[in-house]
């Protein structure tokens, strides 16, 4: 079986509250892989934004105008929640950990990036 070095662990915004960065950090520790953090925004969704009847659906049922601006600012606080999240978790365990956020289609991000990780692991809620 071929030695596991790198964990990719790809995530969108929506699933950012998974508990993939703890199974991911346990993996990696069992096996002392590095863990690199994909987190992939889909450039549809900004577009969409763009549109003036655009409309988000929040958890409560309460509808808001969908805007870039506001997209924007979400996706950077999913980003920075990530990445403390991530680091916080293989920090004590000494495990090198990366996070980059990325714009585009997502499944062709995945797929690039999966080109350099030996284990793909896709967060889902």
């Amino acid at each position: 079986m071929p030695e596991i070095r790198r964990i990719l662990v790809a995530l969108k915004p929506a699933f950012a509250q998974s508990r993939m960065p703890e199974l991911a950090v346990k993996v990696a520790s069992e096996i002392r892989a590095e863990v690199e953090a994909l987190l992939a925004e889909d450039s549809a969704l900004q577009m969409a934004a763009d549109l003036p009847f655009a409309q988000e659906i929040l958890t409560t049922g309460a509808r808001r105008s969908l805007s870039r601006e506001a997209l924007d600012l979400d996706f950077q606080m999913v980003a920075r929640k990530l990445e403390l999240r991530f680091r916080q978790l293989a920090d004590p365990s000494g495990l090198r950990c990366s996070f980059r956020s990325v714009r585009g289609d997502p499944i062709a991000q995945v797929i690039t990036a999966a080109t350099e990780g030996d284990l793909v692991m896709l967060g889902l809620p």
